[in-house]
């Protein structure tokens, strides 16, 4: 039996989601994600040992740039045009969680899904910052794990966008129809 073109496809299930996301495998990280992680976890660590690992990487350089020249990290808009400095206005796990999304992002997904998942994982980062930045504002003891909880709130949708497939473009589709 052939489908005409205007059937809707069968809907997956809650249970098929969890499979086929259950199915695929963690990437293994390279070598500069592995450096930024050990060297970010190592208190006595310079930050010029860390800018360097980050130097080694050209799209790292730029997004660490391009994020230590946002307004939140710089009010001033002065321009950050070092990863040295970028470093120190960022902090070591900052850049740790970003070079671990990016990681991801990247190992997991190719074409119009990756636009999709770097969208949402740019939400849950914004919402995971400024929830810490209000924790720390009002006290909170652990901001850490407040920024962990927000920005771990999406995971459902950044799964989605990762292992949508077809799905997933379709209602990437609706989603941009006016």
């Amino acid at each position: 039996m052939q489908r005409t073109v205007n059937e809707e496809p069968a809907k997956p299930s809650i249970n098929q989601w969890v499979e086929r996301i259950s199915r695929e495998e963690m990437p293994i990280f390279g070598r500069t994600v592995q450096q930024v992680v050990t060297v970010s976890e190592n208190d006595e660590a310079p930050s010029s040992e860390l800018a360097q690992v980050v130097l080694q990487d050209a799209s790292m350089t730029a997004r660490t740039l391009k994020l230590a020249n946002t307004p939140f990290y710089n009010p001033r808009e002065r321009a950050i045009s070092t990863v040295s400095r970028a470093v120190v206005v960022l902090g070591f796990d900052t850049v740790r969680n970003m070079c671990l999304s990016m990681a991801l992002v990247d190992a997991f997904v190719h074409g119009a899904a990756r636009e999709r998942l770097h969208r949402e994982l740019a939400r849950s980062i914004h919402a995971a910052v400024q929830a810490r930045a209000l924790a720390e504002k009002m006290g909170d003891p652990s901001p850490e794990e407040v920024f962990i909880a927000t920005l771990l709130f999406r995971l459902g949708d950044l799964a989605f966008w990762c292992f949508g497939g077809e799905t997933g473009d379709r209602l990437d589709q609706l989603q941009q129809q006016p």
